[in-house]
């Protein structure tokens, strides 16, 4: 099936795919659905390109189909109820150039061991998470994406989920750029953290972290907050202008910093907890 600069509007749910079918929309509207704008079940292979998800009352869109070939491109979801999209029951999604704003929940919503791969789009004015990565083996991989405009929380990684980004930018967030918890994984390189008013990465309950080749600057927080049984390595990155830099609370013995400039700090460039022994090698500290 295609369809192409169709509108629907004023439905339960907009558009169903299920059943092994394949279905390709362009330059659609979907608005304004009681339900769903999109919703994609029993292995179908759907590829969205350039449409216009809006005012759907519930999400704009929600997947859980083992298809291999569910692709997303050039699209905005915009107002849709709780999150622009829910992405489960091991799906396998592609999401390239597209835009995710104003929304009272999530932006997207990944769990029941999904793969999301994203690359150019933007998350913004999302009141809780941009993306929120959910249980065991759900993988997310992100490169050259943007997480800004007073989102609550940039990315969420929990219950043994894993996040691998490249290139991303994190900007004027609310309560934190990374959420970490409860054996969630990141993978980061050459990323940017600046101008949020919060920790650019908090992380605690046997997280593991590893960092490299990124910048952090200009918040009036910590940029990392480590809590109990955290680990990991954080390589060649830089940390300019903060009250600390990193704060390490409590338990941490398994962590090193490796070739980082710390710089600026109001307090103190690292903030250290009791029963804590986090290492420090080739590392920079300056102007505290």
């Amino acid at each position: 099936v295609v369809c192409t600069n169709c509108k629907v509007k004023n439905t339960g749910f907009g558009i169903l795919c299920q059943k092994f079918v394949k279905m390709t929309l362009n330059n659609c509207q979907l608005i304004n659905n009681t339900k769903n704008g999109l919703s994609i079940y029993d292995n179908a292979n759907v590829t969205v390109c350039g449409c216009n998800f809006k005012g759907n009352k519930i999400m704009g869109m929600e997947i859980l189909s083992h298809g291999e070939n569910i692709y997303f491109e050039g699209n905005t979801f915009e107002n849709n109820g709780a999150a622009a999209g829910l992405i489960n029951d091991h799906s396998r999604v592609t999401f390239f150039n597209n835009t995710v704003k104003d929304h009272i929940k999530t932006g997207l919503e990944v769990k029941g061991q999904s793969r999301l791969i994203m690359s150019g789009n933007s998350f913004s004015d999302v009141q809780e998470n941009a993306l929120i990565l959910l249980s065991d083996k759900s993988v997310a991989y992100s490169e050259n994406d943007k997480y800004f405009g007073k989102c609550k929380v940039g990315i969420a990684v929990i219950g043994g989920s894993y996040f691998i980004g490249k290139s991303d930018k994190f900007t004027d967030l609310a309560t934190c750029g990374i959420l970490i918890n409860d054996c969630g994984r990141i993978d980061l390189t050459s990323c940017e953290f600046s101008n949020n008013d919060c920790p650019s990465i908090q992380a605690s309950s046997k997280s593991e972290i590893t960092i490299r080749d990124s910048d952090f600057s200009n918040t009036n927080q910590s940029f990392m907050t480590f809590g109990l049984g955290v680990f990991g390595k954080v390589a060649n990155c830089t940390f300019d202008q903060a009250r600390c830099c990193v704060e390490i609370m409590q338990g941490i013995k398994d962590f090193l910093f490796e070739d980082c400039t710390f710089s600026n700090a109001e307090v103190s460039c690292v903030r250290i907890g009791g029963g804590t022994a986090p290492s420090f090698t080739n590392c920079t500290f300056k102007q505290s």
